[in-house]
């Protein structure tokens, strides 16, 4: 009896918001050009970050794999001006094909705006997607690679290029994102196993729904239902487990606020 009614005196106390990550930059990959012929070249592109934070880590999708890179983060020359002084890299690494993932050498705190991603590979035979834009152009310059750090300010003669690539960093951030016009959720769990979910929809468009436990996205779920009203769902939890769970609203472009976290102990 005691025990049942610490877990949940725990579960009063875990009624909070937890911290996620954000990701900024371009996440889809491949994208439609090839690129390569890059070895000992600088190069950024500007991205925007919506929500302060703490950067994490950075990402880059590799299309053939060859040599050595390094990527980075710079700060603007003013507001929406060039890239100007190194605020935080990666280790160099022999990227693999897919997707790679490296944390910062030294986590760093970020204010929303933008940023430069940039990269800096080895070799010519490095490939990996493009996309054709221009506003705002990339920038790139001659530096021969070596193993030693980013420079710690980009040049002020830069090249331009009409070229972004499938470069992204992650942030952890304790502010949630702006909630979608109109959306409103409430959250509740039961102690069960699967664990019944219900929350409240107050969007009155047709949306879907995704379900975190413990941060982690579990399932998406498609809802047919136009109009506010109560949604519910189930999720089959590890056993003999503290977990917690929370719910956001999407139309598949713009995403609610997350809503309160609702945590159980599943027996």
């Amino acid at each position: 009896m005691v025990y049942r009614l610490l877990m949940w005196l725990m579960i009063f106390l875990c009624l909070h918001t937890p911290g996620f990550t954000l990701d900024f930059g371009y996440t889809t990959a491949p994208l439609p050009l090839a690129d390569s012929e890059n070895g000992s070249l600088l190069l950024a592109q500007e991205v925007t970050l919506s929500e302060p934070g703490t950067l994490q880590s950075l990402s880059m999708h590799i299309v053939t794999a060859a040599g050595f890179l390094r990527l980075g983060l710079y700060a603007p020359v003013g507001a929406g001006g060039s890239p100007g002084s190194l605020l935080a890299q990666t280790p160099e690494f022999a990227p693999s094909v897919g997707w790679n993932t490296r944390a910062v050498i030294v986590p760093v705190s970020l204010s929303a705006g933008t940023y430069w991603l940039a990269f800096w590979p080895s070799s010519n035979s490095l490939a990996f997607s493009k996309i054709t834009t221009s506003d705002p152009p990339s920038r790139w310059y001659t530096l021969a690679y070596t193993n030693a750090s980013l420079p710690t300010t980009f040049s002020t003669s830069s090249n331009t290029s009409t070229s972004d690539w499938p470069l992204y960093g992650t942030v952890t951030t304790e502010t949630l994102p702006a909630p979608a016009s109109g959306v409103s959720v409430t959250f509740q769990a039961s102690v069960q196993n699967p664990v019944n979910l219900t929350w409240n929809d107050n969007e009155p468009s047709i949306a879907n729904f995704e379900l975190f436990r413990d941060t982690v996205l579990v399932a998406t779920i498609i809802d047919t239902t136009e109009g506010v009203g109560p949604r519910s769902t189930s999720n089959v939890a590890p056993t003999s487990t503290f977990v917690c769970y929370t719910v956001r609203v999407t139309d598949g472009t713009n995403f609610s606020a997350f809503s309160n976290e609702a945590c159980v102990y599943v027996e």
